[in-house]
């Protein structure tokens, strides 16, 4: 693989919103231009659209779910990022940052994989300005953190 690892974060809120899909396709496909490899979560909106133009464009990626495991745009299980007895269940008050753990080895998995192939990542942020939780905010931070470009677009309609 030569082309660059794209990180797809973005507010699950968008597939609720009306006209949110339509403007995030475009950023997602665009953002894809000169990539190989796109990473990024199992949620509903900017990760499965991410998927479903990776499954189109037939690039390769990382899907990482929060039953623990890394899976391909087809939706084969490559490998696990957390072991079964480690997930928690949904409502485990011992650890309810889950989604943040996975979101912060994501990040990490992908720098490792850039530097371990010689390659460029860069990030995608899609925020919502309604979305509560800030699991959007939290992984652009990660990625930021980890010394990677990320653009980040924010939805106001």
């Amino acid at each position: 693989m030569t082309g660059d690892i794209l990180i797809v974060t973005g507010s699950r809120l968008l597939a609720s919103r009306a006209r949110g899909k339509d403007w995030a396709l475009p950023l997602i496909r665009s953002s894809m231009e000169g990539v190989s490899t796109v990473v990024a979560g199992d949620a509903e909106g900017p990760d499965t659209w991410a998927r479903e133009i990776c499954l189109q464009l037939g690039l390769d990626g990382f899907f990482y779910c929060l039953d623990g495991a890394i899976r391909d745009p087809e939706w084969l299980v490559l490998g696990r990022w957390a072991e079964e007895d480690e997930v928690p269940a949904w409502v485990a008050p011992e650890r309810p940052r889950w989604p943040t753990t996975r979101n912060l080895v994501m990040v990490r998995a992908a720098a490792a994989r850039g530097k371990a192939t010689g390659r460029q990542v860069r990030g995608l942020g899609l925020v919502d300005s309604l979305s509560p939780t800030g699991g959007t905010i939290q992984t652009i931070r990660s990625i930021r953190a980890a010394h990677i470009p990320v653009r980040t677009e924010e939805f106001f309609l």
